[in-house]
């Protein structure tokens, strides 16, 4: 199994001028860089501090001996250990040169298994804080230094770096925190140790560092790493830091840096044309006073959790080159990307998003937590995406829509996009923002989600399954708007002229979660063409009547918008007008407190898919096509849509093909439904060998 091996890097300032007596080495003139020790052995041996040694350090220590042993700790030069500085540690430098490469050292070295508490390991003097719920599984830690990192960004000195694996894991949710110590005499006179150190991590796509999320707690003298994937990365100090800018926006500082000017104006032009930093921090600064207002003083949530480290009791926000806008579970910092999420028309719209969905991350975190959240991320995900959009604008998540593959997969699935696109979840579930808050405090109480959320509902006299029913009709089969003037939800007329024929069905294959299998029909989807008629619409096998463990929602649907939902256990008679739209959802083989479905999507298999045949061999294929309501039609086709078999699914349909000649032969086939709404592409490939007499 092949281990990741991955720098952690920290550079720190040493002044320029040297001083006597200090306990860490400072730059020898002429250089701006101070010694490093690039094999740990205690010696610095990289005098003009370029981060190798090499003959470029024998001239400087020949030329410097006198200073050096005026101005450095002689411990840390004195290579040939007679207690001095002197000739023969020229001698020993020169030496040494053709010596072997410098060996990494191992500080830390443990095994960690998946725990929901928090796991620290200690080893000269770095912290590494693996949280609760980070591993996918047991995994070895090794943290050790690095002979030869990438050169450090230029006005920077004093680099200590650190290879640190966990396994073969690269991404943790939630973030590794690495703590490195820092000598407060290190940083000049006057100058913040959070405004002289910055995180930073190498991109290896552009082979430049990049800013990453850092802390300072100056009280212990350690600056923080907070990273959710291993990768090189560390901390720089400036040689001359720039004048940061703050904004002040109780409970708010947003920080912003002037010298990032271009690059905002570059990367927001055409979408929003902010031009400074000034202006990017005010926007952000807009969007958190609205954030605020909307969670806090109007729906009644906690206030959110100020910041670690800066005892100032203010939630620290900075603007600058970061991958993203994340809010940080460690240091409880937010940063906010200088480049816009969405590049195009809505730009600012989802800066004013990112910003009220990292500000209920924090607001979240005042009532459980960072553990809490992240093992039940799929909903702190979703109220966060609901909190930043649907009871903003009443527009849920337009970022991350609804599709066919979010009933794909179960309502907890956490992959980057579904626990997003689960704040539809949260929009069908609740009525305006007071509920909103109710379910959320219902949920954090509760044993867990889910049981927050069923009792919820329960006390609506619904279920969950019910509402997840109905999330299902609206989001397949129905767009609704919102009619402010009448203060309800209408139906697009659009849809209703879609309506399919009577007794024409779209049904899916469903495995039920813990309960066995059973099918839910997503759509009998009904149009009228009397002013009024009489529907019945019944099972495969002509009866009316329902399995005892089949449910029905139906869902009703006229012209001028007006919706109904009803649940039964049988179908019935059923009267609509000309225009009507009636949706029949069918859940079969669990009662009406199922917590989540699966969906089995249609698949299709071909044999053989490979074969070696003799000349003149005749091959018979067999395609198998599975998870398909029974008696839908299906079919395979060739490239040139030559129907090659047919019939009604789930079945296996066979067909044949003679290859006289030899060679290798390549086939690509389809299955699909007739009406064309599902298909797969089959490939095959068949070795035609010459028969010996």
């Amino acid at each position: 199994m092949k281990v990741l091996l991955v720098p952690i890097i920290l550079l720190l300032l040493v002044a320029c001028q040297p001083v006597a007596g200090l306990d860490n080495p400072v730059p020898v003139p002429p250089n701006a860089q101070a010694p490093t020790d690039p094999d740990g052995d205690g010696k610095f041996e990289d005098l003009n501090g370029n981060l190798r040694q090499d003959f470029a350090d024998v001239v400087l220590y020949f030329n410097q001996m006198t200073w050096i042993a005026t101005n450095q700790p002689v411990s840390l030069f004195d290579f040939n250990g007679n207690g001095r500085i002197d000739f023969a540690d020229v001698v020993s430098l020169f030496n040494d040169l053709g010596s072997s490469p410098p060996q990494a050292r191992v500080i830390i070295s443990g095994t960690v298994a998946p725990s929901d508490e928090d796991r620290v390991l200690r080893g000269d003097g770095v912290n590494l804080t693996v949280p609760g719920g980070a591993l996918n599984q047991t995994s070895a830690v090794r943290v050790a230094t690095v002979a030869s990192p990438p050169a450090p960004p230029e006005g920077t000195s004093n680099l200590t770096v650190y290879d640190v694996t966990v396994g073969t894991q690269v991404r943790f949710m939630p973030g590794l925190v690495i703590e490195i110590p820092y000598t407060p005499a290190m940083i000049p006179p006057g100058k913040s140790p959070a405004r002289v150190l910055q995180g930073i991590r190498w991109d290896e796509e552009t082979g430049a560092w990049r800013e990453i999320p850092t802390a300072v707690d100056t009280s212990r003298s350690v600056v923080v790493l907070e990273t959710d994937h291993l990768c090189v990365a560390g901390y720089t100090a400036k040689l001359a830091p720039p004048p940061m800018t703050e904004i002040y926006s109780p409970p708010f500082v947003i920080h912003f840096d002037p010298s990032d000017d271009a690059a905002i104006a570059a990367a927001w032009k055409g979408w929003g044309n902010m031009t400074t930093a000034y202006e990017l921090a005010y926007y952000v600064k807009y969007a958190l006073d609205d954030a605020y207002d909307l969670h806090v003083t109007n729906h009644g949530f906690k206030k959110p959790v100020p910041s670690r480290f800066s005892l100032d009791n203010y939630i620290h926000v900075y603007v600058g080159d970061y991958y993203e806008s994340e809010w940080h579970q460690f240091t409880k910092t937010i940063t906010v990307s200088r480049e816009p999420f969405l590049r195009g028309p809505g730009a600012v719209e989802r800066l004013f998003e990112e910003m009220k969905h990292e500000h209920f991350h924090a607001v979240q975190n005042a009532y459980v937590s960072t553990a809490w959240m992240h093992f039940n991320r799929w909903w702190t995900e979703a109220t966060a995406e609901y909190a930043a959009t649907g009871l903003y604008t009443g527009e849920t998540s337009p970022s991350f829509p609804l599709d066919g593959a979010f009933f794909s997969e179960p309502l907890d699935t956490v992959n980057g996009k579904h626990e997003y696109q689960a704040a539809h979840f949260v929009d069908t579930l609740v009525f305006g923002g007071d509920e909103f808050r109710s379910v959320w405090e219902t949920t954090v109480s509760a044993s867990n989600v889910f049981s927050g959320i069923r009792d919820h509902c329960e006390a609506r006299g619904t279920s969950l399954g019910a509402v997840y029913e109905d999330l299902m009709a609206h989001s397949q089969l129905l767009e609704l708007v919102w009619a402010g003037d009448t203060g309800s939800y209408l139906v697009r007329k659009s849809v209703l002229d879609g309506a399919l024929d009577l007794a024409e069905t779209n049904e899916i294959s469903w495995s039920l979660i813990a309960i066995g299998e059973g099918t839910v029909s997503t759509a009998f989807r009904v149009s009228t063409t009397e002013d009024s008629v009489t529907l019945l619409e019944t099972l495969e096998s002509g009866e009316s009547t329902l399995p005892g463990d089949c449910h029905v929602t139906r869902y009703h649907v006229r012209p001028s918008g007006w919706h109904s939902t009803e649940h039964l256990t049988s179908f019935s008679t059923h009267s609509a007008r000309d225009g009507d739209t009636i949706v029949y959802t069918i859940a079969t083989g669990f009662d009406t407190f199922i917590d989540a479905i699966i969906l089995t999507t249609p698949e299709a298999t071909i044999e053989p898919e490979s074969i070696e045949v003799p000349e003149g061999a005749t091959v018979q294929y067999t395609v198998s096509i599975e998870n398909i309501p029974s008696g839908t039609p299906v079919q395979v086709v060739d490239l040139n849509g030559k129907v090659l078999a047919s019939g009604t699914g789930p079945c296996s349909l066979q067909f044949s093909e003679e290859f006289p000649n030899r060679g290798l032969y390549g086939r690509e086939y389809r299955a699909m439904t007739a009406d064309g709404r599902w298909g797969k592409k089959l490939t095959t490939w068949v070795k035609v060998i010459e028969i010996f007499s």
